[in-house]
């Protein structure tokens, strides 16, 4: 029993120097087999008491096999320990400390009542050391089952290969005639190959299936380092985007007084300089708001005052916002609203938002022809287009213009300061309205319309109502 002990644990644990030990267990094993044959050797003076109790005496070399025991018993505790401390894997520790607890209590038992306590004199007790191999066994089965040690699937296939080649070896040997018996002699080796290749194929099979697996553990913890750092990145952007906000509104403020004559008279020349300060500044202050709005949207933190708002008022509005700059460009600046459109509660500020950012791009990208802005009804609620005859948009870049940092090619040629922020904020805030957002187009140089569709009441979870 030691000598197999010794076995399983070096199996088990899979340490290189184990086959060395595994080696000497069996030598020593062994030796002691052999040794307990000797009379007085190992044990003597066997005999029956007169109430029918087996006792005996140690011999004079005992201590050899008393001291083989506590070395495996030892030896398999401290292997288990070990594998329990050094392995990363979590269901590989579980295995580790079902079997150590299971063996600790096992162990223990069997040497005070196998060992110590004989020696002291209750020999009684020396009974309980086979039950107590039942609380090992019941480790190791939950072990088995709970974690799926030992891979059974291999441990089934091997016990049904071996039950196989026991079977055909069995009928060889009982053939009568030479004909069966080389007819066997040829079923036992087929049936050999093919059980030998069947367990190989089930080691391969589990063995790709635990590479898969370690591979899914390493995306999970890649995955979770990468949530971290793009949790620090947002964190850093939004500290960064609140640092930067507050200059960028004095230089805004500094320049238009400048530019107002507040500080004495400006020449034209100056004045055209600083114009485009200004208009690069304003560029920069956009950008930092659509940083601290990513930063505030992946964060969580945003928040949202729900009223009851004229949808088309709002659009109006926002609308009445560019007309000195449609006028700029000779476009044919359009607003049409279908009668009754229904109020709807929504945060106006958010929406204004997404309609500042889709009226500005149609704008922007159509250097003539029209911009039309859009309001009806639908059966989702209400529904905001903005079409206008500007660059258009390729059909392999639509799947991606609303996510982050993405913009089209045409439009990427057309205007080279944009990010690609503004429709990735415009998407989240109207997603989480309960809405959608979407764009249609023809192609590049054929104009484009983007949608918003609005529900008339938001997700609960959106919060509650401002009175």
């Amino acid at each position: 029993m030691p000598v197999f002990l010794v076995t399983w644990i070096c199996k088990f644990s899979y340490e290189q120097t184990n086959r060395t030990v595994s080696y000497l267990a069996y030598v020593i094993g062994i030796i002691l087999f052999v040794l307990s044959f000797v009379d007085e050797a190992i044990v003597s003076d066997v005999r029956f008491s007169e109430s029918g109790v087996l006792s005996n005496s140690s011999g004079s070399l005992s201590f050899a096999y008393i001291g083989f025991y506590i070395f495996t018993y030892v030896f398999t505790l401290y292997r288990l320990i070990t594998l329990y401390r050094r392995s990363s894997d979590e269901n590989i520790k579980k295995q580790t400390k079902t079997i150590l607890l299971g063996f600790s209590i096992y162990g223990l038992n069997g040497i005070l009542s196998g060992l110590i306590l004989p020696t002291l004199g209750y020999d009684a007790f020396a009974d309980l050391d086979v039950p107590n191999t039942l609380i090992f066994i019941s480790f190791t089965t939950y072990a088995i089952v709970q974690y799926k040690w030992m891979n059974i699937r291999i441990v089934v296939t091997q016990v049904f290969a071996a039950i196989i080649i026991f079977l055909s070896f069995f009928e060889m040997l009982i053939a009568n005639t030479w004909e069966q018996r080389l007819y066997k002699i040829l079923t036992f080796i087929a049936f050999s190959i093919i059980s030998i290749l069947l367990v190989r194929s089930v080691r391969k099979e589990i063995q790709r299936k635990e590479e898969l697996q370690h591979m899914a553990d390493m995306l999970v913890e890649a995955n979770s380092r990468l949530k971290k750092l793009d949790q620090a990145k947002s964190e850093f952007i939004s500290i960064a985007s609140h640092q930067l906000r507050t200059p960028l509104t004095a230089v805004k403020g500094f320049v238009s007084l400048i530019m107002e004559g507040a500080y004495g008279i400006v020449t034209n020349e100056t004045q055209n300089v600083l114009n485009k300060v200004y208009i690069s500044n304003e560029h920069l202050i956009k950008l930092v708001e659509d940083l601290l709005s990513i930063s505030r949207i992946e964060s969580g933190k945003i928040h949202y005052q729900l009223q009851k708002s004229d949808f088309s008022k709002v659009a109006k509005d926002v609308m009445d916002m560019f007309v000195v700059k449609a006028k700029e460009k000779n476009l044919d600046f359009q607003f049409e609203s279908s009668p009754n459109i229904p109020s709807i509660i929504m945060d106006a500020g958010k929406i204004r938002e997404v309609l500042t950012n889709l009226i500005d791009n149609a704008i922007k990208y159509t250097q003539k022809g029209f911009v039309k802005v859009s309001v009806h009804t639908s059966s989702y609620g209400v529904q905001l287009s903005v079409s206008d005859s500007g660059a258009g948009i390729d059909g392999d870049d639509v799947p991606f213009l609303f996510e982050k940092f993405s913009r089209g090619v045409s439009t990427a040629k057309t205007h080279v300061e944009g990010t690609g922020l503004g429709l990735y904020v415009a998407r989240n805030l109207v997603e989480a309205h309960g809405g959608r957002i979407w764009v249609e187009s023809d192609g590049f140089g054929k104009g484009s319309t983007f949608f918003v569709e609005l529900p008339l009441s938001p997700p609960a979870s959106l919060g509650s109502v401002e009175k």
